[in-house]
């Protein structure tokens, strides 16, 4: 069941790719594997406690933003 849940989940980032902005946070937990593979390159965060989270959001919120000027 594990292994056919990351193939959908693989399957689902793959689909994605290109076609929108993936970010990807691990809260409690390393990140890596399969968040670290759905994830944009330089998009995957490890989050270990509220201050970690918040910088996290921070940082894609920045992120966001700079895509809207570009764009």
């Amino acid at each position: 069941a594990k292994d056919l849940h990351l193939k959908r989940f693989q399957a689902l980032c793959n689909a994605q790719r290109g076609t929108v902005s993936i970010w990807a946070i691990g809260f409690a937990t390393t990140v890596e594997g399969a968040l670290t593979n759905c994830a944009d390159p330089g998009r995957a965060f490890q989050a270990d406690d509220s201050d970690d989270l918040e910088d996290a959001f921070e940082a894609i919120a920045r992120d966001i933003a700079d895509l809207r000027l570009v764009q």
